[in-house]
């Protein structure tokens, strides 16, 4: 099960935040570099080696981090039409 799908269970109710979150932690063991978990403050945070941004202060590359409100979170990657349009915006501003 992909973290979209554990996100999505989680949004419609079929999972409790508690159970979503061990799952999630779980199937990041094994993934190659994406961390998905809990931050210090309850929110969701998320790290994906695709990830890559600049530091022009330090002038170098860096994996950079996405931190989001857990019911922002379960809406964004457990309602398809509401990612896609997201997308659609995100990728035009480039």
């Amino acid at each position: 099960m992909t973290i979209a799908d554990i996100m999505a269970q989680v949004a419609a109710g079929k999972l409790s935040v508690a159970e979503g979150t061990r799952m999630a932690n779980e199937s990041t063991k094994s993934g190659g570099g994406l961390v998905v978990k809990r931050n210090s403050s309850g929110g969701v945070y998320i790290r994906h080696p695709k990830f890559v941004a600049h530091s022009s202060k330090k002038d170098k590359d860096y994996i950079a981090g996405i931190n989001l409100d857990p019911a922002v979170a379960a809406v964004l990657f457990g309602d398809k039409a509401v990612y896609d349009e997201i997308a659609a915006q995100v990728t035009a501003l480039a």
